[in-house]
């Protein structure tokens, strides 16, 4: 059918300038237009021949080149060598592979836009008349962003009171369907902070509406139920919204120490 499967990539020894990282290749049929993306992504090393199928994927039991995919796990598990840095702690890459490192351009470009915040929060501080008590009052904070109006609309307590409750499902019907989701953030519970802060340990229902929207039906903000711990579910009350800001506190704090920090950077740095 005239479509490109594999290709052979190789280079000779070469005494000076031999190191080689290629990004990707793409092949670009001239009668067709049509297009071939063959992802690389490593150091090619001097007289091997490497063979890379098309979107370089596949899985182990049907690996066509078995031998070059020993060669490539042998190199990385080399390269990516693991201990316990702290007791009782995750383990971590014994030391991190220069590959794996931050250019120095993106390092600056990082720093740059980190002072160039801080400085329109000094301002925004600054100049600041009255305390926020309201979402408008945030918005002003915020007016350089396009989006503002739209996303801010998701905090308003009257939008998910609109749709009928579970859209008109029974709780059968909507887990049957797969249009029924909880969330449970129960790690989070008993967790140390900081004097006079509180973290949440919700367990929260979803559910997929019409829209395909997942939209929160109930929030519970701690694990043990009982009178001071109550069931939330939307109503027209500034309370639905400030429980979803709890809600999402909590959830902000379990992406960034266990989904972003602990099971990708923690293992790094």
């Amino acid at each position: 059918d005239g479509k490109l499967v594999q290709i052979d990539l190789w280079r000779s020894r070469c005494l000076f300038g031999g190191d080689w990282f290629v990004d990707w290749i793409e092949v670009e049929n001239k009668f067709t237009k049509e297009k071939f993306v063959f992802p690389i992504f490593r150091w090619i090393k001097a007289k091997f021949r490497y063979h890379i199928n098309h979107l370089d994927t596949s899985l182990p039991q049907n690996e066509v080149h078995k031998a070059q995919r020993r060669m490539e796990l042998a190199e990385k598990r080399k390269t990516y060598q693991f201990e316990q840095k702290v007791p009782g702690g995750p383990v971590q890459v014994k030391k991190l592979p220069p590959d794996e490192k931050f250019p120095f351009a993106h390092v600056w470009d990082i720093v740059n836009l980190k002072f160039k915040l801080q400085g329109k929060v000094l301002c925004k501080r600054l100049t600041a008349s009255k305390e926020w008590t309201s979402l408008d009052d945030l918005n002003e904070i915020y007016n350089e962003l396009d989006e503002k109006s739209t996303k801010s609309q998701l905090y308003r307590p009257e939008v998910s009171c609109k749709r009928t409750f579970l859209g008109g499902l029974t709780i059968a019907e909507a887990i049957s369907r797969k249009r029924l989701f909880i969330c449970d953030l129960e790690i989070l519970d008993g967790l140390p902070v900081r004097q006079n802060f509180v973290l949440c340990s919700p367990i929260g229902l979803f559910f997929v509406d019409d829209e395909n929207q997942l939209m929160p039906v109930a929030i519970q903000l701690f694990q043990k139920p009982g009178p001071d711990n109550p069931i939330f579910i939307p109503d027209k009350s500034k309370t639905w919204a400030l429980v979803k800001m709890w809600y999402n506190n909590a959830d902000a704090a379990y992406h960034q120490a266990v989904t972003h920090l602990g099971e990708e950077q923690i293992y790094y740095f």
